[in-house]
C-alpha cells in the first residue's frame, strides 16, 4: 500500500540471442533464436505462451487496425522449435495450439527459480504497404519491430499475458538481455537497439572514422553524407554484411534499415551521469525529407530537457536513433518517425516518441493493458520539453481540443478502463493521452516543478525494470507525498464525469470584487483567472486543482483598490468542456 514493491516481489525474464538476415528484394525475413527463459515466479510453469507478433499480418487472423489484402501473407513459418529436450517439430505437434498471434506449448512442469532454454527458427514474408509498426519503408528501406517469436509475460496480476496483438495495442514485454546479429547485403546499414560491437569491420575506413568523431563531438556530424550515401561507399565489400548488437536491461529489439539513408549525429556527456560514456544521438533518413535534417539537433536537445530538467532522470541507454520511416513510433534506443510538414510538428513528434525511452522502456510498463501509464507521461513530457527546447513561442496543444471536445459524451470513459477494451479510436486517444496528461500536469502545478520533479525522479527510481500497475502509481504518489489523494484518482481515473468550471456569480463594489468560481463537472482542475483593470493593468491569479478537494464553489475576494473590467477563466491546458461561461465583462 506504500506504492514500492513488495518484498516477495519477482519478475521473469530472458536472454536472446537473435540471428536474423533479410533480403530487401524478396522481402524475406529469416531466423533463428537461442533463449534462456528464468523463472522467478512461486509458480510451477506448466506451459509457455509465446507470441508471434508478424502474424499479425496471416491471411484469416483478427485486427483491429485495418490492413490491405495485398499485405496479407502466410503468417510465421517455424521450421525448428526445441524447449528443453523436447523437439516441438518431431511428434509433439499435439503440444502445441496456435490462436491468433498466439502459440500456447505444453512443456514438462518449470520449477520455480530455475530456467528452460528454447531454440527457434523461423521466417516470415516482411509487409511491403500496411505499415503498422513494421515493414518496408519502400523497396530498399524497411523498419522491423516486434519480429522474433518471444515469451509473453507472467506476473502476478494475470498469470500468463494472453492478449492478442491485434495492432492497436501496444507491448508488454519482460525485460531482458539481448545479443542480435542483423545480416543484410552489401551497402546496407543497420540501426538496432543496443551497441553495435563490429562497427571497425562493417564500415569502410571513412565512415567509421566518422561514427568514432561523433562519439566525442558535440557537433553534429554526417557519419553518412549524400556523397557516401551515393557511391555506395560506406560497408565492407561483402555480399552480405551481418551487424552485431548488444543490449542489456531493455525490454525490446528492433532495427531499421536502408541502403541509401543518410546518418547524421552527436553526442552528449550527461552532467548528471559522469559514471557513463556519452550518448551518441542522431538520425538516419531520405534526402527528399527536408524536415529530418533538423531531426538530430531536436532529439539530442530533447534528451539534454529530459535529463536535467523533466522528468530529471538521466537518459538510460547507450545511444538514440530516429529513423525516417512510416510511423510514429518507440522503441528501445530507436523510434520509427513519418516525415512531417512542419518544424512544429517534428519537434513535438520527436520528443514525445524519446520520451517514451522512459514510460514503458525504462520502467516496464504494461503498454497493453494501460495504455495511459507511458501515454500520458509521452503527452507531459513533449507539452513542457518542446517550448524548453525552442522558446515559448512553441506552444504544443496536442490532444487539449479532443477533450475539451469529446469529455461527458459517449466517447469518454473512465481512464482505468483497459486499454484492451476500448474499440472506439477517439476513446483510446483521450483515454490514454490528453486526460492522464493533464492530472500528471495539474500535479506538477500542485506540488511545484522542483518537488514534482523529485517525486517523479522517486517514482522512476522505485519501479525501474519492474512491472508497476495503476494501483502502485496511485498509491506511491500518495505515499511520498503523506497526502490521501484519492479525491484526485477516483474523479479522474474511475469516476464517469468531465471537466467544467464556471464564473457564476461577480459582485463589484467600490474598489472591490467578489467573484464565484463554479466547479459544474466533478474532474477537478486549476482555476487561472485573468483579471483586466479599467486602468488597463493586468493580474493572473491562480489556484492549483486541490481547492475542488472537498467543495464545488469557490469565491475569489479582489480588494486591491482597483475597478475589474473585465474576467476570463482557463489556461491553454485547463481542460473544459464549455468555456461560454468562463468570461465576464462590467457593464
Amino acid at each position: 500500500m506504500d506504492g514500492k514493491p513488495g518484498k516477495n516481489f519477482w519478475q521473469n525474464t530472458a536472454d536472446y540471442n537473435l540471428k536474423i538476415k533479410i533480403d530487401p528484394k524478396t522481402r524475406l525475413l529469416t531466423g533463428s533464436e537461442d533463449v534462456i527463459y528464468y523463472n522467478n515466479s512461486p509458480d510451477t510453469l506448466k506451459k509457455l505462451v509465446i507470441r508471434l507478433y508478424p502474424d499479425f499480418y496471416k491471411k484469416g487472423n483478427n485486427r483491429d487496425v485495418k490492413i490491405e489484402a495485398v499485405d496479407e501473407n502466410e503468417g510465421v513459418k517455424i521450421s525448428k522449435m526445441v524447449i528443453g529436450d523436447k523437439d516441438y517439430n518431431a511428434g509433439n505437434s499435439d503440444k502445441v495450439e496456435v490462436s491468433g498471434t498466439n502459440m500456447n506449448v505444453r512443456i514438462a512442469p518449470l520449477a520455480p527459480k530455475s530456467n528452460l532454454k528454447l531454440s527457434i527458427d523461423w521466417n516470415y514474408e516482411i509487409n511491403k504497404g500496411s505499415h503498422s509498426r513494421t515493414g518496408m519503408i519502400d523497396d530498399s528501406s524497411g523498419f522491423i519491430g516486434y519480429c522474433f517469436p518471444r515469451i509473453v509475460v507472467y506476473d502476478d496480476m494475470d498469470g500468463w499475458d494472453n492478449n492478442e496483438y491485434l495492432g492497436k495495442d501496444e507491448s508488454y514485454f519482460d525485460n531482458g538481455n539481448f545479443i542480435a546479429e542483423v545480416t543484410v547485403p552489401e551497402n546496407y546499414v543497420v540501426w538496432a537497439t543496443g551497441i553495435m560491437l563490429n562497427e571497425k569491420e562493417i564500415f569502410n575506413e571513412k565512415v567509421f572514422n566518422k561514427l568514432q568523431k561523433a562519439k566525442q563531438s558535440d557537433d553534429l556530424i554526417f557519419i553518412i553524407d549524400s556523397t557516401d550515401a551515393g557511391n555506395k561507399n560506406v560497408t565492407a565489400k561483402n555480399k552480405w554484411n551481418t551487424f552485431k548488437f548488444k543490449a542489456d536491461d531493455v525490454p525490446d529489439f528492433a532495427f531499421g534499415f536502408s541502403n541509401y539513408y543518410l546518418w547524421q549525429a552527436s553526442s552528449i556527456k550527461l552532467k548528471n551521469d559522469l559514471s557513463r560514456e556519452r550518448i551518441l544521438v542522431g538520425s538516419a533518413f531520405s534526402k527528399a525529407h527536408k524536415d529530418f535534417f533538423d531531426v538530430a539537433l531536436t532529439a539530442r536537445k530533447a534528451i539534454e530537457i529530459m535529463s536535467y530538467d523533466f522528468p530529471g532522470y538521466p537518459y538510460p541507454y547507450a545511444h538514440m536513433t530516429v529513423v525516417d520511416g512510416l510511423d510514429q513510433m518507440e522503441y528501445p534506443m530507436l523510434c520509427n518517425d513519418n516525415p512531417v510538414e512542419t518544424f512544429k510538428d517534428q519537434v513535438e513528434l520527436t520528443t514525445h516518441e524519446i520520451m517514451h525511452t522512459y514510460f514503458p522502456f525504462m520502467m516496464a510498463t504494461n503498454q497493453t493493458k494501460y495504455g495511459w501509464m507511458d501515454e500520458g507521461w509521452a503527452t507531459i513530457g513533449e507539452w513542457i520539453q518542446s517550448p524548453l527546447i525552442y522558446g515559448d513561442s512553441l506552444v504544443d496543444e496536442y490532444g487539449i481540443g479532443d477533450v475539451n471536445y469529446f469529455s461527458g459524451k459517449e466517447a469518454d470513459v473512465p481512464i482505468i478502463v483497459n486499454s484492451t477494451q476500448i474499440s472506439e479510436e477517439r476513446s483510446q486517444f483521450i483515454n490514454n493521452y490528453a486526460k492522464p496528461g493533464f492530472v500528471l500536469y495539474y500535479l506538477r502545478d500542485m506540488f511545484g516543478k522542483d518537488k514534482f520533479r523529485q517525486l517523479t525522479k522517486q517514482y522512476m527510481d522505485t519501479w525501474k525494470g519492474k512491472h508497476h500497475t495503476p494501483w502502485d502509481f496511485f498509491n506511491f504518489f500518495s505515499s511520498a507525498t503523506n497526502q490521501n489523494l484519492n479525491w484526485l484518482w477516483k474523479r479522474w481515473y474511475f469516476d464517469w464525469g468531465f471537466p467544467d468550471l464556471a464564473i457564476t456569480n461577480v459582485v463589484t463594489g467600490k474598489n472591490k470584487a467578489e467573484i464565484t468560481i463554479s466547479a459544474k463537472g466533478i474532474r477537478p482542475v486549476p482555476v487561472n483567472l485573468h483579471v483586466e483593470y479599467a486602468d488597463g493593468s493586468k493580474e493572473k491569479i491562480h489556484y492549483d486543482f486541490s481547492i475542488w478537494k472537498e467543495k464545488s464553489i469557490f469565491k475569489i475576494k479582489i480588494t486591491n483598490a482597483k475597478t475589474v473590467k473585465s474576467l476570463k477563466l482557463g489556461d491553454l491546458y485547463d481542460v473544459d468542456v464549455n468555456k461560454k461561461d468562463n468570461t465576464w465583462t462590467a457593464k
